[in-house]
């Protein structure tokens, strides 16, 4: 886990945005450069997508109190 992963993360936990482009706005990032991200931490079972009504939209979801991490 990097810090820009942890970032976005705490982002979607504190902030809850709406949709993927929300929180590439929130974070002043490229939307598809935080999509990318978003799916790979959904790959990961770290957040969820949920699937919008309108356009397509996908709304981040993190549903944890915690992650702990094993090394």
């Amino acid at each position: 886990m990097n810090e820009p992963n942890l970032k976005l993360i705490n982002m979607i936990k504190n902030n809850k945005p709406k949709s993927i482009s929300e929180l590439a706005t929130m974070l002043k990032k490229d939307p598809g450069n935080v999509a990318k991200q978003v799916n790979k931490l959904k790959e990961d079972g770290l957040i969820d997508l949920i699937e919008g009504k309108i356009h397509n939209m996908k709304t981040p979801v993190f549903n944890y109190d915690k992650i702990e991490i094993a090394i």
